[in-house]
């Protein structure tokens, strides 16, 4: 039995205990929240777990072998080190580091070590880009996609923040960008327009990249905080036989629609819906795509594999993020790869509307 131990009990963590309860290998022993209420709200059902008072304790707990991660950016690094210290297994979600070069000491760190760290990319696994990757091929040569997720949210809280590493393009986009990597291969160079539109907020709300791939395809990818009728995630895939049009949502597996076009014919694409035992209660829409990342992470820590194809996408994505950035920034095309980027340069790196 493996002894999971949750580092950040807000949303994410909810979906972590609910989902990792729910493997047969794994056990709820430990919980840490800055503010204790919220770790003591996920106790209620997990009555043997232990609330910790920092999350050094948690990790250097010999009664842990899994830590999940779900905390503000600019603390990761230093939970990281730790983790890795203690022979930690970690299962994080993205974006896993403040900057590249947080990225770049977290990878050198696990070079010696044998910690499994494993980055959650449930987009990959949501039906809707399972039930695509079965068809795409009949569109031919894929030349261009439009990606865009946005919503409505007014509030400030800690991801408004320097502390996150970025804004909407960081907490959104890259899910995006990362799925894309998949369909188009290595990106080469990034265009794009970071904008700050609410006062208080000190990281992007709004966001328009154009990244341009080695194979000649191109993403157009955009998000922003001010739909008032978004919330779900779009895109259209363009093949020089055909094309993909697909939604979902995070909030309700009916969101989920994805249609093919091939010449004047046009076909619904269907879509596996799993059983409601499996679909996750706190993002519906994702259905059971957290179960099958934690279940893949749980499969690698038993084998005794360390993951190392997602930390590499997640270096990927992070490349194209940070080039977001310095595009912004200096105001031109970046061509990757970004030997660095500090995201302590984050507030330069915005049009402030």
């Amino acid at each position: 039995m493996l002894n999971i131990g949750i580092l950040g009990c807000g949303k994410m963590g909810r979906v972590h205990a609910e989902v990792f309860s729910k493997n047969k290998n794994c056990k709820i022993a430990g919980l840490y929240n800055r503010t204790k209420e919220k770790a003591l709200d996920i106790k209620k059902n997990h009555p043997d777990a232990k609330v910790f008072e920092n999350w050094q304790d948690m990790i250097s707990d010999p009664g842990i072998d899994i830590i999940t991660i779900s905390t503000p950016q600019i603390q990761r690094l230093e939970q990281y080190r730790l983790a890795a210290k203690y022979g930690k297994h970690v299962f994080l979600e993205k974006p896993m580091a403040y900057g590249l070069n947080d990225l770049k000491e977290t990878l050198e760190i696990l070079d010696n070590s044998n910690s499994c760290f494993y980055v959650d990319s449930q987009i990959r696994s949501q039906p809707t880009i399972l039930a695509i990757n079965k068809e795409i091929h009949k569109i031919g040569r894929i030349f261009h996609i439009d990606m865009e997720f946005s919503m409505y949210r007014e509030d400030l809280k800690w991801k408004h923040k320097l502390i996150s590493g970025g804004g909407i393009l960081r907490e959104l986009c890259g899910h995006m960008i990362d799925q894309a990597s998949d369909w188009l291969g290595e990106a080469r160079a990034v265009t794009s327009n970071n904008k700050i539109i609410l006062p208080g907020r000190e990281v992007e709300d709004f966001t328009l990249n154009l990244v341009e791939y080695s194979n000649g395809a191109t993403l157009h990818v955009s998000a922003s905080y001010f739909d008032r009728e978004g919330m779900l995630y779009k895109g259209r895939i363009f093949g020089d036989k055909g094309q993909i049009n697909f939604t979902f949502s995070s909030y309700s597996p009916d969101d989920a629609m994805a249609i093919m076009y091939i010449g004047d014919k046009k076909e619904e694409i269907k879509i596996d819906i799993p059983s409601t035992e499996d679909i996750n209660t706190i993002y519906p829409g994702h259905m059971d795509s957290f179960k099958k990342e934690i279940d893949c992470f749980v499969k690698c820590v038993m084998n005794g594999e360390k993951a190392l194809d997602t930390l590499q996408k997640e270096w990927n994505t992070s490349q194209v993020i940070s080039a977001s950035y310095e595009s912004s920034r200096r105001d031109c095309k970046v061509f990757l790869p970004l030997e660095d980027f500090d995201a302590k340069n984050l507030k330069d790196c915005y049009q402030y509307f």
